[in-house]
């Protein structure tokens, strides 16, 4: 297998003069403004203090967080303990390292690393529920395509099963309401492991912090076996803010993303190419299976062609996959240039 970080080799970073860059979302943060900036700017104001600051008293930032975690997603914050780690990656490869041995059902396609880390620890990774798994693994909301377990009520009736241990990575989450997040499950549900990060909508991946949130000392989970003070107090204090940041601002940015999808989308047909493979509605990608229908994978190369950049995903669903992935353009200017680069196949079209 391979690790999803070895799909940035070699890619461009940013947009230049000849090519578009939809590997990744590069103009998310201002449509999250002035918010984004304030949060920022109150966190640079502190960071004298925060830098001196050795979390000895917090160190897997509990006290920081779990009362915000709380009041965001409608708990009893006595019912939750919050434990940070470096990314939710980081979280995820500490999980894995303790269930050597079992046997884990992935419920939806995903991110491979856990999948590969399940497998390098010795544990035994299956798609979809089994027999054999008690324990469980989902990512939601789905990249590739809608899961039943996007639905929260689908979720808690499998909560109620009796599974000794699901673990929900809510990386993507961060583009939904916070009322569609399992965090509110937690108050009924023992069982329960929720991640949630920093980086998607928010764009602060740089912060390294991810949020593993469960109930309060479940019986079931494995010991997240960290070490104390990973993440820096910045972080968790900026992390902070983040979180508590206004469902209106979000929402704002909710909207646009499901316009330039509507965009993409038009301007695409219009030039010919293959309806792609949408993810969940609120996330801001389109995808082509360059591997699987030629008609994608002709799409695929234009599109390279044309100077429009994708990033090869890995995806796990039994095995290691790859799609070509585009982060749709929500800057109007950054969309207007994809419309013009794609209006040329268009015109060469009609003629």
């Amino acid at each position: 297998m391979s690790l999803a970080v070895e799909g940035y080799s070699g890619i461009e970073l940013a947009d230049n003069d000849h090519t578009l860059n939809l590997c990744w979302t590069l103009d998310e943060q201002p449509f999250l403004e002035p918010e984004i900036g304030h949060c920022i700017a109150a966190t640079q104001r502190a960071t004298g203090a925060l830098a001196h600051w050795y979390p000895v008293d917090d160190p897997y930032g509990h006290e920081t967080l779990a009362p915000t975690i709380a009041s965001v997603f409608q708990v009893d914050p006595a019912c939750i303990t919050v434990t940070c780690g470096a990314g939710v990656g980081g979280l995820l490869h500490s999980l894995a390292a303790r269930l050597a041995g079992r046997t884990v059902g992935i419920l939806s396609e995903c991110s491979p690393d856990f999948p590969e880390w399940l497998t390098r620890f010795g544990a035994v990774p299956v798609l979809g529920p089994s027999d054999r798994a008690d324990i469980l693994f989902v990512e939601r909301p789905s990249l590739k395509h809608n899961s039943p377990y996007d639905d929260l009520a689908m979720l808690e009736r499998l909560c109620a099963r009796g599974v000794a241990l699901i673990i929900i990575d809510e990386s993507y989450a961060n583009y939904l309401p916070n009322e569609a997040s399992a965090i509110r499950l937690l108050p009924g549900h023992d069982n329960l492991i929720v991640l949630r990060g920093a980086s998607k909508a928010f764009s602060m991946g740089a912060l390294r912090l991810g949020c593993a949130v469960s109930r309060a000392r479940p019986a079931n989970a494995p010991p997240m076996d960290l070490p104390a003070m990973q993440v820096s107090s910045a972080s968790m204090h900026l992390g902070r803010a983040l979180f508590a940041m206004s469902e209106t601002k979000r929402a704002i940015l909710r909207d646009r993303i499901a316009e330039a999808k509507a965009e993409c989308r038009e301007a695409l047909l219009k030039a010919g190419l293959a309806e792609p493979v949408w993810p969940h509605p609120s996330l801001p990608h389109f995808m082509y299976d360059e591997h699987g229908k030629s008609a994608h994978r002709d799409a695929a190369i234009l599109l390279q062609r044309l100077g429009i950049l994708g990033k090869k995903h890995m995806i796990w669903n039994g095995n290691t996959g790859t799609l070509r992935r585009y982060s749709v353009p929500l800057d109007l200017q950054r969309m207007a240039r994809f419309k013009r680069m794609l209006d040329v196949v268009s015109r060469q079209a009609e003629t």
